[in-house]
């Protein structure tokens, strides 16, 4: 990229991201209809956490806040509780809704949360 002028590079780097973002995307869609389908209903908020969340929750893929980090945590812990589970139900920013657990009822989802945070504190 050292011979184009610096605003189509930057226009090609972002665009390189777009793909990946997508990929990442659709690979975490394929990731979720294959394993969403094997697990049984009724789980535990720490089943769901192991199973859906902690892929991006331990890691901090597309900047999911890692529950070992407790400063990423500090401003969601002012917020409601019912705050964090619409946003986990719904989506929010580069989370899907519901985490791409399509098969997880909103008391799983819930569960999952309230896991999370009780790490978190």
């Amino acid at each position: 990229m050292g011979n184009l002028k610096k605003p189509a590079a930057q226009y090609v780097s972002c665009l390189i991201l777009m793909v990946f973002f997508v990929s990442l995307m659709m690979t975490e869609v394929t990731f979720a209809a294959t394993t969403t389908s094997r697990i049984p209903q009724g789980r535990s908020g720490a089943t769901i956490f192991t199973l859906m969340c902690a892929e991006c929750h331990v890691t901090g893929i597309s900047g999911a806040p890692k529950v070992s980090d407790k400063a990423a945590w500090a401003v969601r812990l002012k917020q409601t509780p019912d705050t964090l589970i619409e946003h986990a139900l719904h989506g929010y920013k580069l989370m899907p809704a519901r985490g791409s657990c399509s098969s997880c009822s909103d008391l799983e989802i819930k569960a999952a949360v309230e896991y999370m945070l009780e790490k978190v504190k």
